[in-house]
């Protein structure tokens, strides 16, 4: 039972948010739209979210729903981020979202933005009114991508 609840909870959940922004179902929204409401699960449960809508993927991709099957996730560069600059990336990625950037623009905007703030951990910043035009200027100096 409690399974069915989660996938009801998730896809529900989902919908209303696709449906409060005119947006229609795609993999990568879904993710960051589950990766902007983790904050709101304890512990690992955000785990069992994030398998119903990979379940959901593949059932409306490939029209086959195997509970049995396992799905492994590569974190993304920006789950290592420290709280500070994590919050803020989450904050800026809805932001995004509900602006109706294209997933790929999406993914490409999470890895600028991470970069950069990995640039700025590395400086022993702590918070964003600390970054300097000097700041900037280093990090597009030694950005590589």
């Amino acid at each position: 039972d409690a399974p069915l609840k989660v996938a009801h909870f998730t896809l529900h959940n989902l919908l209303l948010f696709l449906d409060m922004h005119d947006l229609v179902y795609q993999k990568n929204i879904a993710d960051i739209w589950l990766e902007a409401i983790k904050g709101n699960y304890s512990g690992n449960s955000w785990k069992q979210h994030r398998r119903v809508l990979d379940l959901f993927d593949r059932f409306l991709h490939d029209g086959v729903l195997d509970p049995k099957i396992i799905f492994t996730k590569k974190p993304l560069l920006c789950d290592s981020l420290s709280e500070w600059s994590r919050c803020e990336l989450d904050a800026y990625m809805s932001l995004k979202l509900k602006e109706g950037w294209e997933p790929s623009t999406l993914d490409m905007i999470r890895s600028s933005v991470t970069r950069f703030c990995i640039f700025l951990e590395d400086q022993g910043i702590t918070d964003f009114t600390e970054i300097t035009p000097e700041l900037l200027t280093k990090f597009n100096i030694t950005d590589k991508c």
